[in-house]
């Protein structure tokens, strides 16, 4: 199948765009729903699970969840919440790979959790033409065929302001935002796949938002992708 992976600066509205490129193609789109698909295979609340996503990721706190919350993770794979997250995504071409996955062992730690991460996107990237928004996706598929892996990026202060008005924020801690979800991105990266994510060996093309409108930008994308996908 074909995929686009987004890697995005915080607050560059590449989420938008990503998004606009999926619906023009056709493609499913995955961003968010990921951390809801995860809450519902492993019988875990959301909130909880989210603690572990790129923006909110934190050393100490992976490394910490070895030793505690054992049961985090319990109870995995039911065959009603595989039912549920199907229901979510699949289409009449999608298959239904979570079912080959009912029996494995509980995920108890973050270590686990990463790994799920990978199952997922792995599966989603070989069942259906799709756009994957981060999750360390580009390192993830970064060997895979048929792939195109994409980083957005735009000026620190274009970022700040876009939040400003986005959130209603003061510009101190608006930055600040920005500051702190870009280091726990980096991290998060770091930490699970040794990779630099500004590093642009990872990604075919890099792209400033502010140079286009979110429009002209995807249109740009989608001629690219078209040229170098096979779908």
């Amino acid at each position: 199948m074909a995929v686009i992976t987004v890697s995005r600066q915080f607050g560059c509205g590449g989420e938008y765009v990503a998004e606009k490129i999926a619906e023009k193609l056709g493609f499913k789109f995955f961003h968010k729903e990921l951390i809801k698909y995860i809450a519902i295979l492993t019988d875990t609340d959301e909130e909880k699970v989210n603690k572990f996503d790129e923006e909110h990721h934190s050393n100490f706190r992976s490394f910490m969840s070895s030793y505690f919350d054992a049961d985090l993770f319990s109870n995995v794979f039911k065959d009603e919440k595989i039912d549920k997250v199907n229901d979510m995504i699949k289409n009449d071409e999608t298959l239904s790979f979570f079912d080959t996955y009912a029996d494995q062992e509980p995920v108890f730690d973050s270590k686990k959790f990463s790994s799920m991460v990978e199952l997922i996107i792995k599966n989603l990237a070989s069942d259906t033409n799709c756009v994957i928004m981060g999750r360390g996706s580009q390192c993830i598929l970064e060997d895979e065929p048929n792939c195109l892996h994409l980083r957005l990026t735009a000026p620190f202060e274009s970022r700040v302001n876009w939040l400003m008005d986005k959130e209603g924020l003061e510009e101190a801690v608006a930055s600040e935002q920005i500051k702190a979800i870009e280091k726990h991105k980096k991290s998060y990266i770091r930490h699970y796949y040794k990779k630099d994510i500004d590093d642009i060996s990872l990604y075919h093309a890099v792209f400033n938002l502010s140079k286009s409108s979110n429009e002209q930008l995807a249109d740009m994308i989608i001629a690219s992708a078209k040229s170098f996908l096979k779908f």
